[in-house]
């Protein structure tokens, strides 16, 4: 997806503005039944916020902030960028 991202940001600039989300684990249903999946599923959920350096789980109200910051005339000048909203996970 980055190398994508950089190549249609090449190939359409300066129509049309190409940028990538790359959220970390996010408070999700499809997440939720991830961890109820796991023999303890507290536990598994606990790992995962040990994990992030934020210390935390994202909000998909976050993800999307940064989605709609990327979408509106404030980042205008933004393409080709790749966000990471992790945490810090990659980091690691």
């Amino acid at each position: 997806m980055v190398n994508l991202t950089r190549a249609l940001a090449l190939e359409l600039a300066p129509d049309i503005r190409v940028n990538c989300v790359c959220p970390g684990f996010t408070d999700t249903d499809m997440a939720r039944d991830e961890i109820e999946k796991a023999d303890d599923p507290a536990a598994a959920e606990q790992a995962l916020i040990n994990y992030t350096p934020m210390k935390r789980i994202a909000t998909p109200e976050e993800i999307g902030q940064a989605i709609a910051y990327l979408a509106s005339d404030d980042a205008a000048f933004i393409t080709g960028s790749n966000l990471m909203i992790d945490g810090g996970m990659t980091m690691q």
